[in-house]
């Protein structure tokens, strides 16, 4: 996700379906089999979220399945949540460029935690 493919992004604009023009979505992800999601997945609730993506997969792969399955589907005015900004990526850089695409798409994000 660190250089994001522009398929990812063609989500943002068109897509029907929702009534509201605005959604909130979360993203939950843990590294290992291991760990738990049930903290995040509770968190995200909490705040509202209408639908989560959860993931067990390392910070390390690249291909995160169910974290392109949401950018494909967040659109102008969305919210998506996360419960703690490590949760979303793995680098500074990458974060840095989901949140210059989320801006320029007028994406809100926010992080429970941060």
């Amino acid at each position: 996700v660190a250089e994001i493919n522009k398929k990812n992004w063609q989500g943002f604009i068109g897509i029907t379906g929702r009534v509201s023009s605005e959604y909130q979505f979360g993203y939950a992800r843990v590294s290992t089999n291991e760990e738990s999601l049930e903290n995040q997945i509770d968190s995200l609730k909490i705040a509202g979220c209408a639908e989560i993506f959860s993931e067990k997969i390392s910070c390390r792969n690249k291909e995160k399945t169910q974290l392109d399955i949401l950018l494909s589907k967040l659109r102008k005015n969305d919210i998506l949540i996360v419960d703690s900004l490590d949760r979303l990526g793995r680098t500074s850089k990458e974060l840095i460029c989901l949140l210059s695409h989320f801006d320029e798409a007028g994406i809100q994000f926010r992080s429970i935690k941060e």
